[in-house]
């Protein structure tokens, strides 16, 4: 089940990512639209990391530190990408550039597994399986430094 899920992430990416343009521009205001959403999107977020995480278990009891090298690199690249890309706009304001930087960081890893092809190294596989860890962790360890810059 869970490679079907990600074999239909990877096929569909296309149509989410324009309806979530769509979405984007023809309601400007989500947020009363959004908050009947969220029960959904979180299950379908845990169906999503349920999927990724297929497999890891094995691969962790085989070579925990591997599994830990790679979820430190994930780390280090959502921090790291976050840091560029706020210096890199800095100039625009504070706040856009905290916020351009936090999203660049928080890119959802899920979708380039969902479309990596079958014959790719298992370890480019673990990286962005585990590169999901920041993803969920880093926006609630970072919320008051951001409060703090923002």
């Amino acid at each position: 089940m869970p490679i079907t899920i990600l074999s239909f992430l990877g096929r569909h990416a296309p149509a989410f990512l324009a309806a979530s343009i769509f979405a984007a521009l023809a309601l400007p205001d989500l947020a009363h639209v959004m908050a009947p959403l969220l029960g959904p999107s979180v299950w379908g977020l845990l169906v999503i990391a349920i999927a990724i995480m297929d497999g890891i278990t094995a691969v962790l009891l085989a070579r925990p530190s591997h599994v830990l090298l790679a979820v430190a690199l994930g780390f280090i690249a959502n921090v790291g990408l976050q840091l560029a890309t706020a210096v890199l706009f800095w100039k625009r304001g504070r706040p856009e550039a905290l916020t351009l930087g936090f999203v660049s960081g928080n890119r959802n890893a899920g979708i380039i597994l969902a479309v990596l092809p079958a014959s790719v190294d298992p370890d480019i596989r673990l990286y962005f399986a585990m590169a999901q860890f920041p993803i969920y962790v880093l926006p609630a360890l970072l919320r008051p430094l951001y409060r703090r810059l923002v």
